[in-house]
């Protein structure tokens, strides 16, 4: 068992990091671009995969491991120490510069929602930003990444056929023979339900929920929201680029952002319908209850 000091003996510059945790294709990576302008956040520039899956304990396929979730358990010193050197080497600004002292480390990749436990384990003092997203545009996403061939995280998968996209969420063996609707579905029911489960063991103030439609279609208003909850000031030079309009669509996009874009894959979708939605009245309360 790892004692506390030793598993925080690292440097200091990532004190109180703020983690996004959403689904895949629910809007992370914009939401992680919108969050960066702020000047009070750092960043690696994006994604932080490679970070964590260059250490062979922290990969699917070594040490027992056949999904993306870690806990406490998995966290050694010299995990830690790897991980905050790793990120401390890529920090920079919102002017990409190398940052000084007392700026907060943003973090985001959609397997984190998997790693809870073990975020909340290396970073004691760390908030979370849940980010949902309605469960039809949100599989249909899904759905297009995995089509799209770019998304690939795992090829050779036991007994699969053909390569796995997005992140590998624990029981993924069932979802073998099975389609891509129902494959999509289980990725986006399962990762909002570990979420909810997990962030369910900490004390309320230490995270904050926010639904995709209402970040996009107001999101001066939400990122004041989620400023304001993290503790960094919402200045001039990000007031003044979410005032003017649209911002772009985020590096992952695979085609352009449309209403009703779903409905290309409306008849998958209602052999998954049903559970969905069950999941979605779930997390719709759970996150009423937060913000009550």
């Amino acid at each position: 068992m790892n004692t506390t000091s030793e598993i925080h003996a690292a440097p200091v510059e990532l004190q109180r990091p703020v983690v996004i945790v959403a689904a895949p294709r629910s809007g992370s990576t914009f939401l992680f671009e919108t969050l960066t302008l702020a000047e009070g956040l750092v960043t690696i520039g994006g994604e932080s995969h490679a970070i964590f899956e260059d250490i062979p304990k922290l990969r699917p396929g070594v040490g027992g491991l056949n999904s993306n979730r870690l806990t406490e358990v998995h966290l050694t010193p010299r995990i830690s120490a790897r991980l905050y050197r790793a990120f401390h080497q890529n920090l920079r600004d919102r002017n990409g510069q190398f940052p000084g002292s007392g700026a907060r480390f943003l973090e985001k990749t959609p397997k984190n929602a998997l790693r809870i436990p073990f975020l909340r384990a290396l970073f004691p003092d760390a908030q979370f930003i849940y980010l949902y997203r309605a469960p039809m545009p949100n599989i249909s996403s899904i759905m297009e990444a995995w089509r799209s061939g770019r998304f690939v995280t795992y090829r050779n998968l036991p007994e699969w056929t053909g390569n796995w996209s997005l992140a590998l969420v624990p029981g993924w063996e069932q979802m073998r023979g099975r389609s891509l609707a129902e494959i999509a579905s289980f990725q986006w029911q399962g990762i909002n339900r570990q979420i909810m489960e997990d962030l369910a063991q900490m004390d309320a103030d230490r995270w904050i929920a926010v639904d995709y439609d209402q970040l996009t279609q107001d999101t001066p208003a939400q990122i004041r929201r989620l400023c304001s909850f993290v503790g960094i000031e919402f200045d001039s030079v990000m007031a003044r680029r979410l005032s003017q309009g649209a911002l772009p669509s985020s590096r992952y996009t695979v085609t352009a952002p449309m209403r009703e874009k779903w409905r290309s894959n409306e008849q998958a979708l209602l052999t998954v319908a049903e559970s969905a939605e069950n999941t979605w009245r779930e997390i719709v309360s759970y996150t009423r209850d937060q913000a009550d």
